[in-house]
């Protein structure tokens, strides 16, 4: 199994259409990570309602799930 660091560093590469330079990329990862650290408003408010009961999340209930939630959150936020 791949690091979050290596496939985002993948993903990427790609996306610059360099898929074979992906560790160019690592430092890259590393400082969206950073940045991306503090949970926004929306993401804490979709993880909230799982902290208590986290089998009552609509996938599978885990730590995981609650993570994709508030990522998904963050994907919907706006851009400005």
């Amino acid at each position: 199994m791949t690091t979050l660091i290596e496939r985002a560093a993948k993903a990427l590469a790609k996306s610059h259409g360099v898929d074979d330079d992906w560790p160019a990329f690592v430092v890259d990862v590393y400082t969206v990570l950073r940045a991306i650290r503090e949970l926004s408003e929306a993401m804490k408010l979709a993880g909230l309602p799982h902290m208590d009961h986290p089998a009552s999340f609509g996938g599978d209930g885990t730590v995981e799930g609650i993570w994709r939630a508030m990522i998904d959150a963050a994907l919907k936020e706006p851009t400005p």
